[in-house]
């Protein structure tokens, strides 16, 4: 029995709830690997097993370098022919987006609802400018975010970590000359003690610290072993 694959060719073809429902998964590599390419193909673990060993690798070996590609930032987007923008300006962020976005942001199975923030339908818009629907909570967007492509999600990732290295080095940098300026005016006593630069380093590691989430989310390194023909394939569709 031949088993017929759709192999994604890009991020563009895999959606977030699917990278989500494969990061679920429990076991070794070997495993793993396999149900990798039974959730971004679409076939049934016990199709997976009908594939040649050979095969079996390469389309792994090519899931992985899809996932590990860095896409470009996109500020709108498609979905379920609803168009979808990024929020216009961070810079006029509220309290309650902010907030969840900074809860959500560290942990994978709640990445939709960062996206249900980050992306909103666009309710009126002229040439590239844009404005997106008020924000109600994560709750109203959430499940429609699992299907965005893989490529939005990893471009607003990588672009709110960019913004984020940048603001705390701007922010540092900031620190850096009002501390000089203070030393040389009525603090140099103070900062001689060592309380100026333990501030401004604990400052600093609090800004590394929230980005460091981020960091983490954009390393995604896969290390996936294709089965060999020495071992028996343990499958099981519960999984």
């Amino acid at each position: 029995m031949k088993v017929r694959v759709n192999i994604p060719e890009s991020l563009e073809e895999i959606t977030l709830g699917q990278y989500q429902k494969w990061l679920t998964i429990e076991g070794d590599e070997e495993f793993r690997t396999l149900k990798l390419i039974e959730i971004m193909c679409g076939i049934t673990l016990k199709e997976v097993s009908m594939l040649k060993v050979t095969a079996i690798g390469e389309i792994a070996q090519h899931l992985a370098a899809i996932i590990n590609d860095t896409p470009s930032f996109k500020n709108r987007v498609k979905l379920n022919d609803k168009d979808y923008g990024f929020i216009p300006s961070l810079d006029d962020i509220s309290l309650g987006e902010y907030t969840d976005i900074e809860d959500n942001m560290g942990d994978w199975a709640n990445m939709h609802k960062v996206m249900a923030v980050m992306y909103r339908p666009v309710v009126s818009k002229f040439g590239q400018l844009y404005n997106i629907e008020d924000y109600e909570g994560t709750a109203k967007y959430s499940d429609t975010m699992k299907g965005l492509p893989l490529s939005v999600v990893f471009g607003a990732v990588n672009f709110i970590y960019r913004l984020g290295m940048e603001l705390c080095k701007a922010t540092l940098a900031s620190m850096e000359v009002e501390m000089r300026e203070a030393t040389s005016q009525q603090w140099g006593d103070f900062l001689n003690g060592g309380g100026g630069i333990t501030s401004s380093t604990h400052l600093q590691t609090e800004m590394l610290q929230g980005l460091t989430k981020l960091a983490n989310l954009t390393s995604l390194s896969l290390s996936l072993t294709p089965p060999t023909k020495k071992r028996k394939l343990i499958l099981s569709e519960s999984n």
